[in-house]
């Protein structure tokens, strides 16, 4: 085994064999973890639960409160995290009700995909922006879709 002392600075670090580029970036992010603020640290916890698809009550897991031992920052609640998240996806929605009442053609597609096994059908908006020319795109609603990709299935949703 390695004997790695730390302080809260990168180059403090005292290690006694070379690191893979992972593992700098591991203590790199934990010394640099007293630099940020609470509400950052939030952030990024929602960003991390939203972005890998985790449930809420990964925030009340006593071993994923256990990572942040020892930084002065703490790990919100379950309800403080669904109402978050609750206000930002309100956020989206007057965002793109915002962003479609001066466009004047869109162009809606469905499609259904399958992943891991699960199969799903999306339904999306197109447009193009009047300034600036460029293509947008919106995801509008998805749902589970189970079975056969048939026709008949499909009228059913």
């Amino acid at each position: 085994k390695y004997k790695v002392e730390t302080d809260t600075t990168i180059s403090s670090l005292n290690i006694k064999k070379p690191l893979n580029k992972n593992q700098l970036d591991i203590r790199y992010s934990m010394a640099q973890a007293n630099n940020i603020t609470q509400d950052q640290f939030d952030q990024r916890i929602l960003k991390f639960v939203i972005n890998t698809m985790s449930a809420v009550s990964i925030l009340s897991s006593p071993s994923f409160v256990q990572l942040f031992d020892g930084l002065h920052l703490h790990v919100m609640s379950r309800n403080t995290a669904m109402k978050r998240i609750s206000d930002l996806t309100n956020n989206i929605f007057h965002d793109i009700k915002t962003s479609l009442q001066s466009v004047p053609f869109v162009c809606t597609t469905a499609d259904i995909w399958s992943s891991k096994k699960i199969s799903f059908l999306g339904v999306t908006c197109h447009w193009i922006d009047e300034q600036s020319l460029q293509r947008k795109s919106v995801a509008l609603a998805y749902k589970r879709f189970s079975g056969a990709h048939t026709l008949i299935k499909l009228q059913r949703y």
